[in-house]
């Protein structure tokens, strides 16, 4: 079973391959899950929920940024919980949805210009959401994988990005987001 870290090893010892490899058939998860990345849709049964990333959403790139991100986002399986590498989906799936939206090519590759132009989409109330993926693109970046350039890195590195709000749902008691369900 190949880990994140041992593809990066393998990119770095190789350069010239230019391509990423195919994905391994089994991952094993931080919490002991054994799933196939290989499949569009990843579904990862923890002791308390079932998390899916359907890498079908993942519209506007091209292959083998959609295969990166796979790659990148394994790191985060072997490592982090399934709820945060669930977030990082999730925050990953809107920036490329917001940054693809209207152009005529694919997106190869996630640059500065299309970080400052993500970022200027986000009101203030969501503006956290570029402080949170910017360690999944990091990662990315740092594991080898192609898709995020050096220049991306370096400004998510200079930016000054706020947190997420917490506690606002039970402070506001909001019924939609807030600490209670219906029953």
């Amino acid at each position: 079973m190949a880990k994140a870290e041992d593809m990066k090893n393998a990119l770095t010892a190789h350069p010239e391959i230019g391509a990423l490899p195919d994905l391994p058939a089994v991952v094993i998860s931080r919490s002991g899950v054994q799933f196939d990345p290989r499949v569009d849709r990843w579904s990862i049964r923890d002791a308390t929920a079932t998390f899916s990333l359907d890498f079908n959403v993942l519209r506007g790139v091209t292959p083998e940024m959609r295969t990166a991100s796979q790659w990148a986002l394994l790191w985060y399986a072997e490592n982090m919980s399934p709820h945060h590498m669930m977030n990082m989906f999730r925050r990953l799936e809107h920036m490329l949805r917001t940054i693809t939206d209207g152009r005529r090519e694919p997106l190869k590759e996630i640059t500065s210009q299309d970080l400052l132009n993500y970022r200027a989409t986000l009101s203030k109330r969501d503006s956290w959401y570029l402080g949170s993926l910017s360690g999944l693109l990091q990662k990315w970046n740092e594991l080898g994988y192609p898709g995020v350039t050096d220049d991306a890195v370096v400004l998510l590195k200079q930016l000054r990005i706020p947190g997420n709000l917490k506690g606002e749902a039970v402070l506001t008691m909001d019924p939609d987001h807030g600490p209670f369900t219906d029953t």
